[in-house]
C-alpha cells in the first residue's frame, strides 16, 4: 500500500501536480518489478497480483500524463498487461480507470477480492438431488426431453420438494442442469456405432478364440502361390481328422443399391431414388472344397403376395375371425397367403424345425460350431465376397 499526504489531493485528482506526484511515487516503489514483468505476469502469488495492478496504474497514468484520453490509455494498457484484443472497451479496462482514480484520490492500491465473494452451494452439486433429476428425465419420452420441459417441471413441481432450492429458475440454467446431468443434444441418425473391442467379454473371449483356431489350423490344408493353386495336405497324427473350414454370414441386398457417384456430361442431372427400396436378406457359406454358395429356399413363388407384414398380422388376429372383423381380400384371406410372416410359418418343416445350433450339434458328432468374437466382422473373409457383390450393382 502507497499512502500520500491528503492536502495534495484537490477536487480533481487528475490534475497535473498530484498526476506528476503519484506517478513518482509509484514507479519508485515498483521500479525494479517494473523492469521484470514478465516474471510477474506469469507468477500467481498475492504480491505478484499488487506488482501487476501497480504497473497497469503506472502505465495507465503516464499514457494520460502524455495527453491520451482516459478512454485510450486504459483499453491499450489492457490490451498488453491483461492481454486482451480489440479497440474496443473491456472489463479490464474499465477496472483501470477505476483503479486509476482511486490510486489519485487515496493512494491506495484497490484490494485484492479474491476468496472474499460469498460462497453459494447450487443444489445441482448434491447427489440426491442429481439423482433425482436423473430419474425424472430418464422418465420422459426421447422427444419429449428438452430444456423447456425440464424447466417447467422444476418450477411447477420438484424445487419446490428440494430444502434449500430456489424458488424458481430460468430456462439457461435448466440447460447447464441437464449437461452437467450427462444429457447432450445430439443429432438424430438412422445407425449406431460402438467399439466394443477392447471391452473386457470381448478380450477375453477373443483370445480363446485365437488359441482354438491355433488347434484347428495344424488340422486343415493350405495353399500358396499366386492363384492359391499350390495345395499343401496338413500332417495328422493318429486318430485326426482333416478340419474344413466352412464361414457363414448374412447380408441385405436392396433394390436401389448402387453407385452413388457417376460421371455425366456437363448439364445433365440423374436424380437417385429417395429410399433404398424393396431388400432381400441373402444368406452365404464358403467353404474351401465347395467354394462359395448360397442358402435358398423357393418359398415364394412368381404372383405370390408383397414381402411385408400385412396389417392383420399384425394385429394378431387369428385367420378364422378375419372376415368378421372386416378384414378384405386385400390382406389375401381367402388364399392364406396374406404376408411373407404368415407363409414363412406354416411350411411342417418350418414348424417342425428344432433351433438350427441344437440340431446341427447333437447330429454330428465331428461338426464343432465356432463364433466369431463381436466387433470383429473383418475377421469373417465372407465380408469380402459381399462386398464384391455390391460393387456392381
Amino acid at each position: 500500500m502507497i499512502e500520500t499526504d491528503e492536502a495534495l489531493i484537490e477536487n480533481n485528482p487528475y490534475n497535473d501536480n498530484n498526476l506528476h506526484l503519484k506517478i513518482a511515487l509509484l514507479a519508485e516503489n515498483d521500479g525494479k518489478i517494473i523492469r521484470n514483468r514478465r516474471k510477474v505476469k506469469n507468477s500467481k502469488s498475492l504480491m505478484s497480483w499488487y506488482s501487476l495492478v501497480s504497473i497497469a496504474i503506472l502505465r495507465y497514468l503516464q499514457f494520460y500524463e502524455e495527453k491520451r484520453s482516459k478512454m485510450k490509455a486504459s483499453i491499450l494498457v489492457a490490451n498488453v498487461i491483461f492481454r486482451k484484443s480489440g479497440e474496443k472497451d473491456s472489463y479490464k479496462a474499465a477496472c483501470l480507470r477505476s483503479w486509476g482514480t482511486q490510486y489519485l484520490e487515496t493512494g491506495l492500491l484497490p484490494e485484492f477480492r479474491q476468496g472474499k465473494h460469498a460462497k453459494v452451494m447450487s443444489i445441482i452439486s448434491r447427489e440426491d438431488v442429481r439423482q433425482t433429476f436423473r430419474t425424472y428425465l430418464r422418465g420422459l419420452d426421447d422427444k419429449d426431453r428438452s430444456p423447456e420441459t425440464f424447466v417447467t417441471a422444476l418450477n411447477d413441481e420438484l424445487l419446490g420438494t428440494i430444502p434449500g432450492a430456489p424458488v424458481s429458475i430460468c430456462r439457461d440454467t435448466a440447460r447447464r442442469w441437464m449437461t452437467i446431468l450427462g444429457f447432450r443434444v445430439c443429432k438424430l441418425k438412422k445407425g449406431y456405432y460402438t467399439d466394443g473391442h477392447n471391452r473386457d467379454d470381448v478380450v477375453r473371449y477373443r483370445r480363446e478364440f485365437l488359441e482354438m483356431m491355433e488347434t484347428y489350423d495344424i488340422k486343415m490344408r493350405t495353399y500358396s502361390g499366386n492363384d492359391m493353386e499350390e495345395e499343401t495336405l496338413p500332417i495328422l497324427g493318429e486318430g485326426d481328422k482333416e478340419v474344413v473350414l466352412i464361414t457363414h454370414d448374412e447380408t441385405t441386398f436392396y433394390a436401389n443399391d448402387g453407385k452413388k457417384q457417376m460421371w455425366l456430361e456437363e448439364g445433365m442431372a440423374k436424380i437417385s431414388a429417395k429410399t433404398v427400396g424393396t431388400s432381400v436378406m441373402v444368406s452365404g457359406f464358403i467353404c474351401q472344397c465347395h467354394g462359395f454358395f448360397l442358402l435358398k429356399r423357393g418359398l415364394w413363388p412368381q404372383g405370390s403376395p408383397p414381402l411385408r407384414l400385412c396389417k392383420s398380422c399384425k394385429d394378431k388376429i387369428p385367420h378364422n375371425d378375419r372376415e368378421q372383423l372386416g378384414y378384405g381380400p386385400n390382406h389375401y384371406m381367402r388364399t392364406q397367403q396374406c404376408c411373407a410372416v404368415y407363409i414363412l410359418s406354416q411350411p411342417p418343416d418350418f414348424l417342425a424345425q428344432k433351433e438350427w445350433l441344437t440340431e446341427v450339434v447333437t447330429n454330428k458328432d465331428d461338426c464343432d460350431i465356432i463364433f466369431y468374437p463381436e466387433f470383429h466382422c473383418e475377421l469373417n473373409f465372407i465380408e469380402l465376397v459381399w462386398a464384391f457383390m455390391k460393387a456392381f450393382l
